[in-house]
């Protein structure tokens, strides 16, 4: 019985963090895998070598499934975690801007996001990414821009 090795455990962690996973669903998940519980290699019933490639091959298909899906849908995904989000002021200004510009065209002013950030949500935007947003709304407003001449989908 030869245990699980430093890398498997710490590429477990890595793949259950870039699904969005805490800590009690990753305990569940792999319970529900597995029968056991913990990762801890000081546990009465440490993880073998091949229950942690077991668990690593399960863990690689769903994050293979999700950048799939992130794929499909066109969304980018963007290491902006360690980046400072937009301020309030920044997303009062995005929502008055897009009022002016795309009026009740929800959609439309989601399809713009999508295509020069990568996100459909102002929420997800990084302060440079907010403010480059900002400056592009106002030239649109500038120049008359509608979404009903210009396609964005």
């Amino acid at each position: 019985m030869i245990p699980m090795t430093t890398h498997q455990r710490r590429r477990i962690f890595s793949l259950c963090r870039e699904l969005g996973w805490d800590d009690d669903m990753r305990r569940d998940t792999i319970r529900e895998w597995i029968g056991k519980p913990s990762l801890a290699s000081d546990a009465e019933n440490p993880i073998t070598e091949g229950e942690a490639r077991r668990i690593l091959w399960n863990l690689t298909r769903a994050v293979n499934e999700l950048r799939r899906e992130r794929r499909r849908k066109g969304l980018r995904q963007r290491r902006t975690w360690n980046k400072p989000r937009l301020t309030p002021e920044q997303l009062r200004k995005i929502a008055v801007m897009k009022r002016l510009v795309f009026g009740g065209d929800d959609l439309s002013f989601r399809g713009w996001l999508r295509k020069r950030y990568g996100t459909e949500d102002p929420e997800g935007l990084t302060v440079e990414q907010a403010s480059a947003a900002i400056v592009g709304l106002e030239r649109m407003d500038e120049v008359g821009w509608h979404p009903s001449v210009h396609e964005v989908r």
